[in-house]
């Protein structure tokens, strides 16, 4: 079960970093856009926007994984011997 909490751990750190990573591509852009360099605040924004994509992504394969570990019932829990 550790070792499961460390993967879940992992998945939700990945997810930190691209949204970090999309934090400041954002904050870039601004900079940018303040500079008066719209085709580099463009280019920024384009960027953070992949970051949220690749986040939303890593976040649909936690819940898969999650679902696919998970019973609607406790009586499923208890057949699938996932009772707590």
């Amino acid at each position: 079960m550790v070792d499961t909490f460390e993967r879940s751990a992992a998945r939700m750190d990945a997810i930190a970093e691209e949204l970090d990573r999309a934090r400041q591509h954002v904050q870039t852009a601004a900079v940018r856009f303040r500079e008066e360099q719209p085709p580099n605040a463009g280019a920024h924004a384009f960027a953070a926007l992949g970051h949220l994509r690749r986040a939303l992504r890593l976040l649909d394969d936690a819940a898969i994984a999650f679902a696919q570990r998970s019973a609607p019932t406790a009586e499923d829990a208890e057949q699938l011997d996932l009772a707590d």
